[in-house]
């Protein structure tokens, strides 16, 4: 019994601590090496986080939101039969950027249109946010927005793994040593 501990056990004898730290602890598998690199720290900021990002624009503006949902449906390159009306991303809850690029890679001509669109018909200060994002992107980028979706996919998968009330923790290093192992695969 260390000391602080049995300090705790005389102050607050019913506490019990549960520690779930596993699947927050997952959070962070991509966020912390996607924040070192400064290029794919670009592609999450033009993406899903920044002020000029596509998947902000969307959330804030109904307009903007229902102009894309528009092209999402008449999309002849549609590669999936769901149709989508947001990119919704909480900022302060890294693992929630899964959805924005993977819908942007689902739904890349729709982006493009409707950022486009925005450039040419929106308010002046979105036009110019759209007008920078449409400079600032190219094939690389997308091509690198599609990896990093792949990724985002299988760390969601392993978060999820591990949220669960009643995972055994003798299979935690298998489920993380497969996360490598695949994320290895998709990229090497």
């Amino acid at each position: 019994c260390k000391a602080l501990s049995c300090q705790q056990m005389a102050l607050t004898p019913n506490l019990k601590f549960v520690i779930r730290d596993k699947a927050h602890a997952s959070r962070r598998i991509i966020s912390r090496p996607w924040a070192a690199d400064d290029f794919l720290w670009d592609i999450i900021n033009m993406m899903c986080k920044g002020k000029g990002s596509i998947s902000r624009m969307l959330e804030h503006s109904p307009e903007i939101r229902r102009v894309f949902s528009d092209f999402v449906k008449n999309s002849a390159s549609q590669v999936v039969e769901s149709s989508v009306t947001n990119m919704r991303a909480a900022c302060h809850r890294f693992e929630s950027f899964q959805k924005p690029l993977g819908r942007t890679c689902l739904h890349m001509h729709a982006v493009i249109r409707t950022a486009l669109h925005v450039s040419l018909r929106g308010q002046p200060t979105v036009a110019l946010l759209a007008k920078a994002w449409l400079r600032w992107v190219d094939t690389e980028k997308f091509l690198m927005l599609s990896m990093m979706a792949d990724v985002a996919d299988e760390a969601m998968s392993l978060t999820r793994l591990l949220d669960k009330e009643g995972i055994d923790p003798a299979i935690l290093n298998r489920e993380v040593n497969n996360f490598k192992v695949t994320v290895t695969a998709l990229f090497s």
